[in-house]
């Protein structure tokens, strides 16, 4: 028995003092957690319940404490909001209440006695508060009223009319008798600031007052840009965007609108119109653009003159640019007066030989002549070096005179790779050309022919900076096309595939080819060959670009890379520039014909590079 009662005596202090610790540990956790943030109520009441009603913002049934609450009156008809009572006083409108304890206000509203009409004009609103008198007697139902405009947005009070005048805000009035008042509001004007780049106007649908551009709050407002001849609109910039015209906007705030105009892509080619006595050789074959001899900005042209059926008139070759000024010329007669008469024919080539930066001429006259018979009879071929001494001037060296033989050829190249520029003065194929033994001295010599000569260019085919000669050669009997490129050490043999292409012959109805352009039209890194060439169908010519892009081994064939429009008629020739000025190359025609613009056949265009082949485009402007 005493065990037992030991046993349960220590059972139940063991239970107690458990009981104790977890007491403890409750109550030592609720310490740390957080009362709650108290809530409020907001009790509005109306006085008299007819007057109006109160809006309360936010609403809401408790408001935490510390919350700020906005009570604003609303007046029914013909009653006006006084005073608050409760735990607000005052008569202020609208009343912001923070919540500290629940909250009893009441709104009091008065009845007038007479009614104050308001007439608003535009739109806005006004807002009525009953004014004290001065001598601190209220007048019955609060006679002395307060009048305190309030404009919708994008528009200002204007003035009072009725039984208040003027502008000023806000206004007291005593309704001593029925009052009719105008609440008059105006939209705002907000200026429309149109910025132009580039050269055009803009056509504004709406006109405004001289000297300003400003328009009423939410006028709408259409513009229409108007490019300068020679330019287009591009885009809207500011707050109008895209390139959609005409455009409409609405005038809701100040606005600035950017208008961009983009000139046309500046092509300089050259009105053929301003010489009709020279000859176009300079311009069709031999080079790629153009080149300014007397470094004045203007483009130049190497050329030509002869009186044909006058064996006395001697070829002349001509500077000149293009604009039409003539910058140096020179006669083989003023240089050598007994030089024989018949030579009326001219051929050339150029480079700068002497590395001063000016080019340097070679100058081949051929004579002929027909007696009158059919019988053309050679009068010899005089060649001659003119090495630039800069701004136009020249030591003449007579290079050749051979009489009684036509040479229809002149090369300037270094054909035996020794570094010095010789002369080839006839085909190729005879191996013969005239060594350069330097101190401008030539001498006869031959070699092994480098190639099938055909139509030539000049170019830095490897970009090593020096001048290639390229030559281009079809055979339409074994339908061989191949273009050769003699660097300054070696000679590149490429076959030219994909399209048969017919000899460089002028047709009566095939296609032929005639003249030869290389460059970069794809990006790849590598000089491509465009091949121009005519086609006449019924008698009718028409010109149209092959694209033949280089593999590295040869060329191969783009079908229909360069648009073609056989309604259009220009020329075998195309050079190549970056028109547009968007960072690619391309194509252009290097004349026009001012006189045949508007003629549908004859109107110009070039090839713009798209990336995925050139395609017309007739948006230009030519600069000379």
């Amino acid at each position: 028995m005493k065990t037992n009662f030991f046993s349960r005596t220590k059972v139940s202090f063991l239970t107690n003092a458990l009981v104790v610790i977890l007491l403890a540990i409750l109550g030592f956790t609720a310490c740390e957690i957080e009362e709650p943030i108290p809530t409020y109520t907001l009790t509005t009441t109306i006085s008299p319940a007819e007057g109006g009603k109160i809006t309360l913002s936010p609403q809401a049934p408790n408001y935490p404490e510390g919350s700020q609450v906005t009570l604003t009156p609303d007046p029914n008809e013909h009653w006006v909001f006084k005073q608050w009572e409760g735990d607000a006083i005052g008569n202020t409108n609208p009343l912001q209440v923070t919540m500290t304890a629940n909250t009893s206000i009441t709104g009091v509203f008065v009845k007038r006695d007479y009614p104050l009409n308001l007439k608003i004009e535009g739109e806005g609103t006004v807002d009525e508060k009953i004014v004290p008198n001065p001598s601190g007697r209220e007048y019955p139902h609060g006679t002395r009223v307060e009048l305190k405009p309030i404009p919708k947005e994008g528009w200002v009070f204007e003035s009072w009319g009725g039984d208040l005048s003027g502008n000023a805000s806000p206004q007291i009035i005593i309704v001593d008798k029925e009052k009719n008042v105008i609440v008059k509001f105006k939209r705002k004007d907000y200026p429309l600031n149109l910025t132009i780049t580039g050269e055009g106007t803009v056509e504004e649908k709406i006109v405004s007052t001289p000297g300003a551009r400003t328009y009423p709050f939410q006028t709408v407002v259409q513009l229409t840009p108007k490019a300068k001849e020679g330019w287009e609109f591009e885009s809207w910039g500011g707050d109008l965007t895209g390139k959609e015209t005409p455009k409409n906007i609405t005038v809701d705030k100040e606005k600035n609108v950017i208008v961009k105009f983009k000139e046309f892509p500046r092509v300089p080619a050259i009105n053929a119109d301003l010489f009709p006595q020279i000859n176009w050789n300079d311009h069709a074959q031999a080079k790629n653009g153009t080149y300014d001899i007397n470094k004045d900005g203007i483009p130049d042209i190497i050329t030509w003159s002869s009186v044909i059926d006058d064996p006395k008139k001697r070829a002349t070759l001509y500077v000149k640019d293009y604009s039409g000024k003539d910058i140096f010329s020179f006669n083989i007669k003023d240089k050598n007066p007994a030089v024989r008469d018949s030579l009326n024919r001219l051929l050339f080539d150029y480079r700068d030989l002497n590395n001063d930066g000016y080019l340097d001429f070679g100058l081949t006259y051929m004579g002929e002549w027909d007696y009158g018979n059919g019988d053309v009879r050679y009068n010899g071929v005089n060649t001659y070096l003119l090495m630039s001494k800069g701004n136009l001037d020249y030591d003449v060296t007579e290079i050749l005179d051979i009489p009684k033989q036509s040479q229809y050829n002149l090369n300037i190249f270094d054909w035996d790779f020794d570094g010095l520029p010789d002369l080839l003065v006839s085909e190729m194929r005879e191996g013969v050309y005239y060594k350069n033994l330097g101190n401008n001295k030539f001498e006869k010599r031959t070699l092994i022919p480098l190639f099938k000569q055909g139509i030539y260019n000049k170019y830095d085919y490897d970009k090593d900076g020096s001048i290639d000669f390229v030559n281009f050669y079809a055979n339409q009997n074994t339908n061989e096309a191949m273009l050769n490129i003699v660097t300054k050490s070696t000679v590149i043999n490429m076959n030219i595939i994909g399209k048969l292409i017919e000899k460089y012959t002028y047709p009566q109805k095939n296609p032929t080819s005639d003249r030869i352009t290389l460059f970069d039209g794809d990006g790849d890194g590598d000089m491509d060959l465009v091949i121009g060439s005519l086609s006449v169908e019924n008698g009718v010519p028409s010109f149209f670009q092959d694209y033949f892009e280089n593999t590295g081994t040869r060329f191969e064939y783009k079908k229909d890379f360069i648009e073609y429009d056989k309604s259009l008629i220009s020329e075998f020739q195309v050079w190549c520039e970056d028109i547009d000025r968007d960072g690619d190359i391309d194509l252009y025609y290097p004349t026009y014909s001012k006189s045949r613009l508007e003629a549908d056949k004859w109107r110009y265009f070039w090839w713009e590079n798209t990336g995925n082949g050139f395609k017309i485009n007739k948006k230009f402007k030519l600069i000379y």
